[in-house]
């Protein structure tokens, strides 16, 4: 296991547990006027150092053996070098901080005059305050690989709102990534299923049912023309009515928290209901959210499941959670929920402004799914889902 993904647990953990929202910041000052580094914070004080550090211990504790005696010491030396300030969680690729070399679980402690010793809101204040082209110092502290804190500086010069919209954020890596493997403690989940075997349930996915029938068989299939490669997960041979829901759950990994999911999907038939969607903070089979794509009404709609009752969520303007929406059967469309402390929102086929954009608490954290009405004959690929990575402060 690689130890510096201690540290990056510790960058997720601090980005599912965000106090301070970018889209809060958006109205702090004048668009035209402010400048992005295209680097996400979270602010790591000494109570946050606290939680992480018991967090990640924790999630040393679940990998058991597979840690050596050796590195776990080393983790935890590293945990205890971990200072205030504003730790990297988010880095668009390109960007100012990518270029200046600043990446994950680097803490930022001091942004031109303003130090760590000024206080967190001051220091975030500081890269919220920055200038298009005006160039920025930036001290950063980097556990070194002997697991002390080393101080750098370096100088960025922000960049628009506009350009850094254009840049693609940077992917963290999970615990599974850096060799971590595994059922519990896996962060992330990146579902292509070229390496599933054909005509099986993918290992790690379990079949569910909401409603009367039975369970739906899913299987990995071939798939001519697949967006990500050869194969695909398929709900085959369903039989169940309409108001039964058809689910197909990643049992190996539970999200803390928020959490970003999207999936390819494309409807071939059905009879009582055709489509297919994200299922999301899922607890049981009666409690989740699960946002549907409805080929037969062309229409996108979310729902919370509470106790085995689906009902429709609240958009933030008071109307019902559903939209009219361009899709087509036979056609792949691209469909991605954002979970966030207060809302949700959902885009379709990679288009920023949101289709839904809902106000709901009722459930935080849980796994991740996809989910096929009654009879519908439903195809998914490249299914993802990860802790969001929010540029946060610019």
């Amino acid at each position: 296991m690689n130890i510096r993904v201690v540290l990056l647990c510790s960058a997720m953990i601090l980005s599912a547990t965000a106090s301070v929202r970018a889209d809060d910041d958006e109205q702090s000052k004048p668009k035209a006027e402010r400048g992005y580094l295209g680097v996400g914070v979270e602010a790591l004080d000494e109570e946050k150092i606290a939680d992480v550090t018991q967090k990640t211990k924790a999630m040393l504790k679940q990998f058991g053996d597979k840690v050596p005696k050796a590195k776990r010491e080393e983790a935890e030396k590293r945990l205890a070098s971990l200072r205030p300030g504003l730790t990297i969680s988010a880095i668009k690729s390109g960007g100012p901080a990518d270029k200046g070399g600043l990446t994950f679980a680097d803490t930022i402690v001091a942004v031109g005059k303003v130090t760590v010793e000024d206080g967190l809101t001051e220091l975030s204040g500081a890269i919220k305050k920055s200038k298009v082209g005006k160039k920025l110092k930036i001290k950063y502290l980097r556990i070194s690989s002997e697991g002390k804190p080393e101080e750098h500086e370096i100088t960025l010069v922000p960049i628009s709102k506009e350009a850094a919209d254009k840049l693609s954020d940077k992917a963290l890596p999970s615990l599974a990534d850096a060799g971590g493997g595994g059922k519990p403690g896996k962060t992330k989940i990146g579902e292509e299923f070229d390496k599933a075997s054909v005509d099986e349930t993918p290992e790690g996915w379990k079949n569910r049912r909401l409603g009367e029938g039975k369970l739906a068989k899913w299987q990995v299939v071939e798939e001519e023309g697949a967006p990500s490669g050869k194969n695909v997960l398929a709900i085959v041979e369903p039989t169940n009515a309409a108001g039964t829901w058809n689910l197909c759950i990643d049992e190996d990994v539970a999200f803390p928290d928020d959490c970003i999911s999207s999936a390819k999907i494309k409807a071939e038939s059905g009879e009582a209901a055709m489509g297919g969607g994200l299922v999301f903070n899922y607890k049981d089979k009666r409690n989740f959210y699960a946002v549907m794509l409805d080929f037969k009404a062309k229409e996108v709609a979310m729902y919370k499941v509470v106790n085995g009752v689906p009902e429709l969520c609240t958009l933030t303007d008071g109307r019902p959670a559903k939209a009219s929406v361009q899709i087509a059967r036979g056609k792949w469309h691209t469909l991605q929920a954002e979970r966030m402390p207060s809302r949700i929102l959902v885009r379709l086929d990679g288009e920023t402004k949101p289709v839904l954009d809902a106000r709901d608490q009722t459930f935080r954290g849980g796994k991740f799914g996809v989910v096929a009405p009654a009879d519908a004959v439903t195809k998914f690929d490249s299914l993802i889902a990860e802790p969001p990575k929010r540029p946060m402060g610019g």
